[in-house]
């Protein structure tokens, strides 16, 4: 019997050592499967993809125009008089008129279009991460507008029409196939850009645009402990956008954004301004 048990135990003791060799070769292999999923997304980064809603960006207005009558009182009398102002702004116009012009008949004999007293525009984007694998987190998200006057016949001629931290928001991270709609509204205010918009665009309630868009992104399959690795920053070329003072219609195509890297051509434009920040934040 005693020689019995003996047999046992070494038959036990190299069949602990196998399980326990086990163990470790599967233990190893999880953390060289971890360190190369690691290692992938580090070498081979996702990109976002963005779209603008409706091809659309929403604006209140463009210009404001002075419009210039002759007033005939029923007497003979006549007045040259500057009776009213409109913007050019979707839903409407505003009118102010002078006493006189309001009791008179009136006969419209000259139009002048003026920059206005500001401009809004909303602009709503759609963030959405494709990967399968990979959350994204994004960051400093900021906008340039670009006006296009010759397309669709080239892209000669682009004027910046302003830039900002116009969608600057709090970080926030896209799961995997999820998205996100950006949307905040700015004001620009600069004189230079208002006075470029009346002289081209007066008496009109659109225009073609193009929107540059730049965010800081960073892809991860696990979160460390100090959070998403360091961003790097991606910039989108998002065209033809129009800017209008109309809604935009609810059956129009979204446009698709491309990345700078996989433009055809060099996207050139010159300032519509030489003064310094041409946009302002409006309140959300």
């Amino acid at each position: 019997m005693a020689a019995d048990d003996s047999d046992d135990e070494r038959t036990k003791i190299p069949y602990l050592a196998m399980v326990r060799y086990t163990v470790v070769t599967v233990v190893s292999a999880l953390a060289v499967v971890v360190v190369v999923m690691v290692t992938t997304v580090a070498l081979r980064p996702e990109n976002i993809r963005l779209s603008v809603l409706h091809r659309h960006v929403q604006a209140n207005a463009l210009w404001q125009q002075n419009v210039t009558i002759m007033a005939s009182l029923g007497s003979g009398h006549r007045i040259n008089s500057a009776a009213y102002t409109m913007d050019g702004h979707a839903g409407g116009v505003e009118v102010e008129e002078s006493p006189a012009a309001a009791s008179a008949e009136t006969t419209v004999i000259g139009t002048e279009y003026k920059p206005a007293k500001e401009v809004e525009l909303q602009f709503i984007l759609r963030a959405y991460n494709p990967s399968g694998r990979v959350e994204i987190d994004c960051d400093n998200i900021t906008v340039r507008v670009i006006d296009m006057p010759n397309w669709p016949d080239s892209f000669r001629g682009m004027v910046e029409i302003g830039k900002s931290d116009l969608l600057r928001l709090e970080p926030f991270t896209l799961t995997q196939q999820n998205s996100r709609t950006l949307m905040r509204p700015a004001i620009f205010n600069d004189t230079e850009v208002l006075s470029y918009l009346a002289a081209t665009y007066g008496g009109r309630s659109s225009f073609t645009a193009m929107l540059e868009v730049n965010a800081s992104i960073s892809s991860s399959v696990f979160k460390l402990n100090n959070g998403s690795p360091p961003g790097r920053v991606v910039t989108h070329y998002c065209w033809p956008v129009t800017v209008a003072t109309y809604n935009p219609r609810p059956y129009a195509k979204e446009a698709s954004c491309t990345l700078l890297e996989e433009m055809n051509f060099a996207v050139d434009f010159r300032p519509a301004s030489t003064g310094g920040d041409n946009l302002m934040l409006a309140n959300p």
